[in-house]
């Protein structure tokens, strides 16, 4: 059983990065058509701007609590749909949807800096994204499964369901850690670059 169970998620890792690189390559392709047509639209990713968005926009203070309510909603989400048929449907539009960011920003990036702009990206995703990444992929895993079980209703006891709410409220005590890093120590990292 659990050598079905490796391979099983080995099926599901696969998926998971044709999905993610589906969107990633929409994403790339997009800005590319789109850019010269936008490009006064889209902010500039100059140096130093997200400073100017955290000592502008939000209080110091309030950083947590905006993050908190910027980031937390989508796993919160994303938990109690893995109990419906919706939780796969979800976890595949959300891995499209990352994928189709991260090639936009990336592009946008390359567009704007050259590769010193994906260096600045680094920088202003770590650490958070040390944690951001394995919690999410662990989270799409988990809900996905439980979202395909749907359709076998014999499998679903009550401790089945308590387990899969344990696991998944234990990767959010970890998303909030993520939450904790990217308001407080992230901040630090990026004015020692900016």
């Amino acid at each position: 059983m659990k050598q079905w169970t490796k391979s099983e998620n080995s099926l599901y890792w696969r998926l998971f990065f044709f999905l993610y690189l589906g969107g990633f390559i929409l994403g790339i392709i997009f800005c590319n058509l789109t850019w010269r047509y936008h490009i006064r639209d889209v902010e500039s990713l100059r140096e130093g701007v997200v400073l100017e968005k955290f000592e502008t926009g939000v209080e110091k203070g309030k950083f947590f609590e905006y993050l908190l309510f910027a980031r937390a909603g989508m796993p919160l989400l994303l938990i109690f749909l893995g109990i419906t048929i919706l939780g796969t449907i979800a976890v595949a539009v959300l891995l499209l949807w990352y994928g189709f960011l991260a090639g936009i920003l990336l592009t946008a990036a390359l567009f704007q800096m050259g590769i010193r702009g994906v260096g600045y990206l680094l920088v202003g995703m770590f650490p958070q994204m040390l944690v951001y990444v394995p919690v999410t992929a662990a989270l799409l895993l988990i809900v996905c499964q439980m979202s395909q079980k749907f359709w076998r209703p014999r499998e679903q006891t009550v401790k089945r369901y308590l387990r899969y709410f344990l696991q998944c409220f234990t990767l959010f005590a970890l998303y909030l850690w993520g939450i904790l890093l990217e308001s407080y120590i992230n901040p630090v990292i990026l004015k020692h670059f900016f």
